[in-house]
């Protein structure tokens, strides 16, 4: 079973549990970030009316916000492109 992305939705790479690096590279334990309001995520799937995100992008978003789903074993978040917050962008 595949999953097709319609409109302006996006798919997201759920990420748990594990410590990941947040905005200005400071590094958040997995403890504190389930408390936080945002979190951060990878772009894994975009609909064909989705203007400014792409695959491989990460995203800043609400924490909670849109539809968790299970798919072959991973979990991902759909939701609206709308709903995004920002693009994170590496300071290389």
């Amino acid at each position: 079973m595949s999953l097709k992305v319609l409109g302006n939705r996006i798919v997201l790479e759920f990420t748990e549990n594990k410590e990941e690096k947040k905005m200005g590279g400071i590094i958040i334990p997995t403890t504190v970030e389930d408390k936080s309001k945002e979190r951060i995520e990878e772009v894994v799937a975009v609909g064909k009316d989705v203007a400014d995100v792409k695959v491989g992008d990460k995203v800043l978003i609400i924490n909670g916000m849109g539809a968790l789903q299970e798919h072959e074993g991973s979990w991902f978040i759909i939701m609206r492109e709308v709903d995004i917050i920002a693009v994170v962008e590496d300071e290389d």
